[in-house]
């Protein structure tokens, strides 16, 4: 069917709010201009899950540093990296940020050689936090060499599998629909994992993860993949080699390598390999052969990425305020279902800034995942004041002295929590 479809369409995966799999034709971004070939280069595209009220832009800690992101071959061979030293790059609150990667063949190089240059398409990508500004990743487009191109919604990780996720202000078009637009959930990632319960052994819809790693073409959303995936998630969910996220730590170590297949998976022929559970989950095989180390030799001239060090404990954590929950909420007027309060605060894996829903009249304190009403009319307790931006609760008795301005002076809600910057969605 793709081959029928203009080049700059293409069709990722995509989930609804009650977890039924979509095939989203959506409308390329043209973000590189043309389609002409670039030879040897890779250019990758990603979003940031969340937009911002301009006037409190100084204060936002909502977009993220912009990560690192390197590309592997079928075999989990290196194609090529890109690092950023912070605070340089960062994508702001409902962007996008741009790398172009050029390929390398470190396999066929021997030590003597100068770079050889590669037209390979990256078959596996993996992106790292670049420091402690926690970044929402809404989705992921790659354009290779050739000028063919892949999309990743952040659908998956956060509606499917339930990593560590947030309400997405990106809003991609939707082709032959005016101003139609998909708006995909984003996944977190973050160099000192913000949310994370560190009491509790490392998960991924707990913490945010340092790394995430993708196996790009099964994002792509044609009719057989979809249909399986609906009929069983651990297709992807728990599929190391497919999709994985992890904590830059591991029993105490740095964990530098991706989880591929091998064998490869196969896509074409009698028995084709890529949807059977007995090849792609980790619970009926070993698993799956992290990237060859022997190529470390090779990567010499990566610049290291220089981040502090850090021992992950409890004291750190509970020592600095979450600026997220203790500051921001998010206002959206959307009508759709994933993008109401309640459907918000009963998602376990949702973090971020608190969230109302001005068409329904909802808030929800994400902290603890407990939905309130909005003020306004006879609602003037146990509710969510938009104007003051305070969580008011039950009544209690006051003194005359407390509200000299008021008429009803006997009685008033005691503010349970005072926020600060609100984001517009």
């Amino acid at each position: 069917m793709s081959s029928l479809l203009p080049i700059n369409w293409v069709i990722p995966i995509a989930v609804t709010a009650g977890g039924t799999l979509v095939s989203k034709l959506l409308e390329d971004w043209h973000i590189f201009g043309d389609k002409d070939p670039t030879p040897y280069k890779t250019r990758v595209r990603i979003w940031a899950g969340m937009d911002y009220n301009r006037a409190n832009a100084r204060h936002s800690s909502l977009g993220g540093a912009k990560p690192n992101v390197r590309l592997y071959d079928e075999l989990g061979r290196s194609l090529g990296t890109t690092i950023f030293i912070p605070p340089e790059g960062a994508i702001p609150e409902g962007n996008f940020r741009d790398y172009e990667i050029e390929g390398y063949d470190l396999e066929n190089a021997k030590p003597t050689d100068a770079w050889v240059h590669s037209n390979a398409r990256a078959s596996y990508i993996a992106i790292s936090a670049n420091g402690d500004d926690a970044l929402c990743i809404s989705a992921i487009a790659i354009t290779y060499p050739d000028g063919g191109s892949d999309l990743i919604l952040g659908d998956i990780p956060s509606k499917l599998c339930g990593w560590r996720s947030y309400v997405s202000a990106t809003e991609l078009p939707i082709p032959g629909q005016r101003s139609a637009t998909y708006r995909p959930q984003c996944f977190w990632i973050d160099g000192n994992d913000s949310f994370g319960d560190r009491k509790k052994p490392w998960a991924k819809g707990s913490n945010m993860p340092y790394t995430v790693a993708f196996h790009i073409r099964d994002f792509r959303g044609n009719n057989d993949t979809v249909n399986a995936l609906q009929e069983n998630k651990d297709l992807f969910c728990k599929s190391s080699g497919r999709m994985e996220a992890w904590p830059e730590k591991q029993n105490g170590k740095l964990h530098v390598r991706i989880n591929v297949f091998k064998p490869p998976l196969t896509y074409d022929g009698d028995q084709p390999t890529y949807l059977d559970p007995k090849y792609v989950t980790n619970d009926n095989v070993k698993q799956w052969a992290l990237t060859d180390t022997t190529l470390a030799r090779r990567r010499t001239a990566t610049p290291v990425l220089d981040r502090r060090e850090t021992d992950a404990s409890t004291a750190d954590e509970e020592s600095e305020p979450n600026e997220m929950h203790q500051l921001w909420w998010a206002l959206s007027t959307s009508t759709e279902l994933d993008m109401s309060a309640e459907y918000v605060c009963s998602q376990p894996n949702m973090a971020g800034p608190h969230y109302a829903n001005l068409h329904e009249g909802k808030f929800c304190k994400l902290d603890d995942h407990t939905v309130w009403d909005l003020c306004g009319g006879d609602i003037k307790t146990n509710c969510f004041d938009m104007d003051s931006q305070v969580l008011w609760g039950e009544s209690s008795a006051m003194s005359n002295a407390t509200f000299t301005t008021q008429a009803l002076n006997v009685t008033a809600a005691n503010p349970i929590m005072s926020l600060q910057y609100r984001i517009d969605m």
